[in-house]
């Protein structure tokens, strides 16, 4: 009986850490706009694995990350990933962010969220400086709040890994 009670407990325990931890997955949805102004959300590709990019106009490290954002999108073409940027630019550079999205062909879903530090994904993930990567589960849980940066070799084998999952 001490025994059945003590299994009981731990799978009591273990569901509720489940629950916890699927419960913060869900707490860390946000959204940004597309070029056209729709709001679309990371929930919106619940069932897949998402890079989320967060950038701006004005940083040269984010800009140097394009070309092996571009990349890695190519080779990706098709598969379970969707790669989505999400520019910090403040609401006045609105313009300057859609030209600059166009001029550089960027792929992928590109979006607003505005606002620096303030924007609703900057203040969910403590975000102070770009350019920051972060990967998401096709559960939607977060698996890495600072993934590897395009560039490196490490990113492909983290998405690779949960491409298969």
């Amino acid at each position: 009986m001490k025994k059945t009670f003590i299994q009981l407990s731990l799978l009591l325990l273990f569901s509720a850490i489940y629950t916890t931890s699927t419960a913060q997955a869900i707490s860390r949805n946000f959204s940004a706009y597309d070029m056209e102004g729709k709001k679309v959300s990371l929930h919106d590709f619940m069932g897949k694995v998402v890079l989320v990019d967060i950038w701006a106009t004005w940083c040269g490290p984010c800009k140097q990350e394009i070309p092996y954002l571009k990349e890695l999108e190519k080779d990706y073409h098709g598969q379970e990933l969707v790669v989505m940027s999400i520019s910090i630019d403040p609401p006045t550079d609105r313009p300057k962010w859609m030209n600059f999205v166009k001029n550089e062909n960027l792929p992928g879903l590109q979006l607003f969220g505005g606002d620096g530090p303030r924007s609703e994904v900057a203040r969910i993930h403590n975000i102070n400086s770009i350019p920051r990567f972060l990967l998401y589960a096709k559960n939607g849980a977060l698996v890495s709040a600072n993934a590897p940066r395009p560039s490196q070799a490490e990113l492909r084998a983290l998405i690779d890994e949960e491409l298969k999952k």
